[in-house]
């Protein structure tokens, strides 16, 4: 599993640099402001923050080949309790 997880990672690493490059097309090496170049911006910074995230690796395996990951702690809701409703 860490092979494949290795060139998503690097895949991912390309597809943020070719981001990088549309962000600043027709602009020199500057952000540009057509729709194209917002896009790839946002787009960019969204595989960025998804890149800096540590990798996870998988807890267990289904049927021997589906890997089973933990929730993240980041992505676990504490309680809040249930509300009264008004009716």
């Amino acid at each position: 599993m860490g092979d494949a997880m290795t060139t998503l990672r690097q895949s991912a690493q390309q597809a943020l640099e070719a981001l990088d490059k549309l962000s600043k097309l027709g602009n020199g090496n500057q952000d540009g402001n057509s729709l194209g170049n917002t896009i790839a911006q946002e787009a960019r910074e969204h595989l960025f923050t998804a890149l800096a995230q540590p990798a996870q690796e998988p807890v267990a395996k289904l049927f021997g080949t589906l890997p089973v990951f933990d929730t993240p702690p980041a992505a676990q809701r504490l309680w809040q309790g249930l509300t009264e409703r008004s009716t």
